[in-house]
């Protein structure tokens, strides 16, 4: 099926990740394993639609494998194994330098402004950084720093969906706390080398 039901969910091509919008919420059918990650273990959930949650090791729901739901299709099932699959080569890309934007489709529920913050947040591109200000600024809604972040902590698909390349006015990595704090600072720095290198990265 691959985007079948979903298909007339896909956005219009503004961001720089391909994004379905689903009017409630999607538990994965499939979830996935990128091992050995400079960020530690990275798990993927997929639904029939793409990619619904991108988790660290300590935080995942589910083991590698097809999650219980007795209404999904077979034809479901194997088009979220797909996007897992998909989504799994993608990152074993980017965090060996030779991918800075991701082609599998995140697929995403909330409210119109989360929706809106992450759009913003997919268009900053790899390598770069803005503050809370900054998407604020972009949304038309200057005031809102405070409920950008807020949307940005609420994102269900890190990397994926950028969130880390927010970061705060003075340039300190606000927003996140412990581990999160240490693998934001990686990924910032890893998009840091990959940028001032040879562009040979696909994106």
């Amino acid at each position: 099926m691959r985007q079948g039901q979903c298909q007339e969910a896909f956005a219009p091509a503004d961001t720089r990740v391909p994004w379905v919008e689903l009017p409630a919420p999607r538990a994965p059918l499939v979830w996935a394993v990128c091992p050995g990650t400079p960020v530690g273990d990275v798990w993927v959930g997929a639904s029939a639609c793409g990619v619904v949650a991108v988790a660290w090791a300590e935080k995942r729901v589910a083991a590698p494998g097809t999650s219980p739901d007795p209404a999904a299709t077979p034809e479901e099932v194997r088009a979220a194994a797909d996007w897992a699959g998909q989504a799994v080569a993608e990152l074993s890309d980017y965090f060996r330098g030779a991918r800075r934007r991701f082609t599998v489709p995140v697929a995403v529920w909330g409210t119109p402004f989360q929706l809106a913050v992450w759009r913003v947040l997919c268009t900053i591109p790899y390598g770069a950084t803005w503050s809370y200000a900054d998407v604020a600024a972009a949304l038309g809604r200057p005031q809102a720093v405070r409920a950008v972040g807020q949307a940005n902590r609420a994102n269900r698909v890190p990397i994926l969906v950028p969130c880390h390349r927010v970061i705060g006015k003075d340039g300190s990595l606000v927003g996140y706390a412990g581990r999160d704090l240490d693998r934001k600072a990686v990924l910032l720095a890893h998009e840091r080398a990959g940028a001032s290198g040879a562009g040979r990265a696909q994106g």
